[in-house]
């Protein structure tokens, strides 16, 4: 059975991935293959690009915060697809099984093959990454007047283009060790859980903040996870540096840069 919050969930996310308003009951199945979902997420952030904000109309702060609605939803969709859960929750919408009203069982797998899947989505990832065949565009202009991750500010500072703005996410979401993961092995939480807070947090909402509001962890057990998942986890500089875009040494000065930044556009907001 599925729950009527999970299908909601699922076809807001898939609407932002895709573009258009997506109903379960009468989407093409083909959709939900990994590659095209991929492909998908490619063209949207394409169509979120930052130098696309005057012609729009828009600021560029409003097209960075899109972009990471967007990254978000793909995050969520590739998460329940690797678990298994996003094929299972079409075939029943298709079927015209009615949602449940209350929390659906997790039809998940245990954290040795999450991180088995996630290994094989950085294989590809990274193959895919390696076979880019010509130097992309970047650009150098004045970054937007919010806090910024180090792929944006590195956009925005000219080093890297968009294509690689948007594979260095890729890249971070498949190695990232999944904090679901984390708390079933740690004990804190079970898998189904896991599921019931994936289906019920709110947009952009971190995963430990929901099962947190949820109920379904205490704050000492959110900064256990985050912790370990800090110590597990390979940050995105190691991306560039590997890749040849920075030395050790300018990663460092990005990294000030990106601190001193963020610390003005913080005190602004205070002020």
């Amino acid at each position: 059975m599925i729950n009527l919050q999970e299908r909601l969930t699922v076809e807001r996310h898939l609407s932002l991935v895709i573009g258009r308003a997506v109903l379960l009951d009468r989407l093409d199945p083909s959709l939900l293959d990994a590659s095209e979902l991929k492909r998908a997420y490619y063209r949207r952030a394409k169509e979120l690009h930052p130098d696309r904000a005057a012609g729009l109309g828009l600021d560029a702060a409003v097209l960075t915060e899109r972009f990471r609605e967007l990254q978000n939803s793909w995050e969520t969709l590739a998460e329940l697809q690797a678990a298994g859960r996003l094929g299972y929750i079409l075939r029943t919408a298709r079927q015209g099984e009615r949602p449940s009203a209350g929390r659906g069982a997790y039809a998940g797998r245990s954290s040795s093959g999450n991180r088995a899947a996630s290994g094989a989505r950085s294989a590809s990832g990274g193959a895919a990454s390696a076979g880019r065949a010509a130097p992309e565009k970047t650009r150098a202009g004045k970054a937007p007047p919010i806090a910024l991750r180090l792929a944006e500010w590195l956009y925005y500072c000219g080093i890297i283009g968009f294509e690689t703005l948007v594979d260095s996410l890729v890249w971070q979401y498949t190695e990232r060790p999944r904090v679901g993961a984390i708390a079933v092995s740690l004990g804190l939480m079970d898998e189904g859980s896991v599921a019931a807070v994936m289906s019920l947090r709110r947009r952009g909402e971190p995963f430990c903040d929901a099962a947190v509001r949820l109920g379904y962890l205490e704050p000492y057990g959110r900064s256990v996870i985050l912790g370990r998942q800090r110590l597990m986890n390979r940050p995105i500089g190691s991306y560039f540096v590997e890749r040849g875009f920075l030395g050790p040494r300018e990663l460092e000065e990005s990294l000030r840069n990106l601190w001193a930044h963020n610390l003005r556009v913080r005190s602004r907001a205070a002020v």
